[in-house]
């Protein structure tokens, strides 16, 4: 069996879905979905193609401590980022620590959805063939709607049975070009999983973002440069730093119910059913003439009277309602707290 790695990234902040999700404690330490935490749903469906020892968990100083109480088997396997930076820095910090490994590294995130996990372990082998041909590798999703608050990415010439040439990403699109895409069938939903070869990685950093390698050289040569240099690189996403500037870049496509899991809205939609009852977490809850809402609470009752389509997150310091169409702005009252400097919120 050949040798393949994964990187779980897993040091964001999940702000969409505030006030659960706080920077040291984010989405993928919750069980938002059954009752095992995101990222723990991560390494289960990785686990059956992907040796433990394989399995590194990157994420940094704030969250370090809470993901080893949560994967108390990965302490040894930690990539831990000294300050919180985008995906950019991220894998290039781990492709430095893999640089020795002459095998493909799935790069993929520790807090999204995926409701068909063998449809999902089927297209990750199949990413993992394509990137030891010296290929980065994009996992794209079959899009089942007209979403605009994600990226796509448009495929190209095929290379190989079921795998294509990258044309272009496009970022969050209008609704018009959203349903021309849905439409197409030649445009994918950009998850953000990402897979090859370290040192291919590297040679991007090199190419396409210098003074991020500069950054990532320095730590390489001396690992005791790590927090210095990495407070100096650019925090941006290696969607924009590498990926959409690369040649040689192909994308496998996947149909395996796939969800980001952005804001309260998008948990709403996988876990309703087509009544338009309530879904309730974590919580007693007693309705009068409330349909279509979620109810995510911690030991508090909540009661609720003529609610439609609407989201109440109840924590034991803040308390967050809106509706469900407007849940993707929960971030703009997370910036406006940031602003005014109540950090305890955050």
């Amino acid at each position: 069996m050949q040798e393949n790695y994964v990187v779980i990234m897993a040091g964001g902040s999940g702000t969409r879905l505030w006030p659960k999700s706080r920077i040291k404690k984010p989405k993928q330490l919750y069980a938002l979905i059954n009752s095992d935490s995101m990222i723990k749903n991560t390494v289960d469906r990785l686990l059956p193609i992907v040796s433990k020892n394989n399995i590194y968990i990157a994420t940094n100083t704030l969250q370090a401590k809470e993901i080893s109480r949560e994967l108390p088997k990965f302490k040894k396997n930690l990539i831990i980022e000294p300050y919180i930076r985008n995906t950019a820095p991220c894998i290039g910090l781990a492709a430095v620590m893999m640089k020795e490994k002459d095998a493909p590294v799935a790069f993929l995130p520790s807090d999204h959805y995926i409701g068909r996990p063998k449809q999902f372990q089927r297209t990750l082998k199949k990413a993992f063939e394509i990137a030891r041909k010296d290929y980065l590798v994009l996992i794209g999703t079959r899009p089942t709607d007209a979403d605009t608050g994600l990226g796509y990415i448009k495929s190209g010439k095929e290379i190989s049975r079921g795998v294509y040439k990258v044309d272009k990403f496009i970022e969050k699109p209008d609704l018009a070009n959203a349903k021309k895409f849905l439409a197409s069938g030649i445009y994918f939903w950009n998850g953000g999983m990402f897979i090859g070869k370290a040192a291919l990685i590297l040679d991007l950093f090199k190419k396409h973002a210098p003074k991020i390698y500069s950054h990532l050289k320095k730590i390489s040569d001396n690992p005791h440069a790590l927090k210095e240099e990495y407070e100096k690189m650019e925090n941006i996403s290696f969607d924009y730093a590498v990926a959409e500037k690369a040649a040689n870049i192909a994308v496998v496509p996947g149909d395996f119910a796939w969800s980001d899991i952005g804001n309260w809205g998008k948990l709403l939609e996988i876990l309703a059913n087509k009544n338009q009852e309530n879904v309730v977490i974590g919580c007693e809850h007693y309705g009068v003439d409330t349909t279509g809402s979620l109810i995510h609470g911690t030991e508090r009752l909540v009661a609720t009277v003529g609610l439609k389509d609407i989201i109440v997150v109840d924590t034991p310091d803040v308390v967050l309602v809106c509706n469900k169409n407007r849940a993707q702005e929960v971030r703009t009252i997370v910036k406006k707290i940031k602003e005014q400097g109540k950090e305890k919120y955050l």
